[in-house]
């Protein structure tokens, strides 16, 4: 069941009892000794519903729902950062590059949405994994009529605790597609030329659920 929230502070110490927490927070890194935590998709699911509602996207960057283990609110591990993200139709986020190596798994997405990477469209559909290299400008679009939903794995905070955290945004509002649709698989993937040499920063790229 959908629940209904009165206001963002009221969604936020929801989500504090179940040990989650929204992007749009502020919160502090901990160092304490972790411990095993169990996070229940219905909580998430219901977490992010809730913020599609109240965080509009100007408000942040990317809406997400972080996993924050009691022991350490700012994460899951020290090295590790974990999310879920809720895009509605019609919403995009902010291009930008940072010094993060992201991945994301589709949960769900309709037709139309895209994750767009150095100037390539990778086409979100359920199941798919799709790895964003560091200091690849990227950003994402919802270009259906359902909200697209994705986990976000990122090794955040291990960047963070090297002092090596730089975000930069992209000079344009939005990334411009710039490459034909597949460029990446045809260029890199299973059928690349085996005299193609191997490059010190790996491609964006899509492992469709499919395959």
């Amino acid at each position: 069941m959908n629940q209904q929230f009165a206001d963002l502070q009221e969604l936020d110490a929801w989500l504090t009892e179940r040990n989650l927490g929204g992007m749009w927070q502020r919160h502090r890194f901990g160092d304490q000794q972790l411990k095993p935590q169990h996070w229940k998709w219905a909580d998430v699911s219901q977490g992010l519903r809730s913020a599609a509602d109240l965080v509009p996207m100007d408000m942040v960057a990317m809406r997400t729902v972080q996993l924050r283990n009691p022991n350490n609110p700012a994460g899951i591990t020290q090295t590790l950062h974990f999310s879920a993200q809720c895009l509605m139709p019609g919403e995009r986020t902010r291009p930008h590059r940072n010094l993060v190596g992201e991945t994301r798994f589709v949960l769900k997405a309709p037709p139309g949405a895209i994750f767009v990477i150095d100037g390539e469209a990778f086409p979100m559909e359920c199941g798919d994994l799709i790895t964003t290299p560091n200091w690849a400008w990227h950003d994402h679009y919802n270009g259906g009529s359902e909200p697209a939903i994705w986990l976000d794995g990122m090794d955040t905070r291990l960047v963070n605790a090297l002092g090596k955290s730089i975000n930069e945004p992209f000079p344009e509002p939005h990334q411009s597609v710039t490459k034909p649709e597949g460029f990446s698989h045809r260029t890199l993937g299973h059928v690349r030329s085996s005299s193609a040499q191997p490059t010190l920063q790996p491609p964006p790229f899509r492992y469709p659920w499919a395959e």
